[in-house]
């Protein structure tokens, strides 16, 4: 991996947003498809953000599968959601389909919900272990 540095936030988050695409695009063109798992935060919301404006066309989002490394135990409608906030920056205005995002349940209690969420990783990825990054 190419560690850049950025001179200014906004060329970090540019560069994060191009890191994403050809990660994306190499595993598309090797996998056949691209899994990742999205974080929250402002600095995630507007690299979301980005990918959804300047890179709507770069890649083939049919073929990007949307997990999630952090969320908040809130429902997923609730202003705090990582959820909510993925799906109003990217999702939406990538017109994801909602088969591509696997969210954590947060209507269950929270080891249920945790239970629930490895086994939905696990049935995705049929016990593989590695990934190409």
């Amino acid at each position: 991996m190419k560690i850049t540095i950025g001179d200014t936030v906004e060329e970090t988050l540019e560069n994060t947003a191009r890191y994403f695409v050809d990660t994306a695009v190499r595993n598309i063109d090797k996998k056949g498809s691209f899994s990742v798992a999205l974080s929250g935060g402002s600095s995630p919301k507007k690299v979301y953000e980005i990918l959804a404006s300047k890179y709507a066309m770069a890649l083939d989002w049919k073929k990007v599968h949307f997990f999630f490394g952090d969320e908040r135990y809130v429902p997923q409608d609730h202003a705090d959601s990582n959820y909510l906030m993925a799906k109003k920056t990217l999702f939406t205005p990538l017109a994801i389909h909602p088969s591509q995002v696997y969210a954590v349940d947060t209507s269950l209690e929270p080891a249920a919900a945790a239970a629930a969420y490895t086994q939905t990783i696990e049935k995705f990825f049929n016990g593989e272990k590695s990934a190409l990054i």
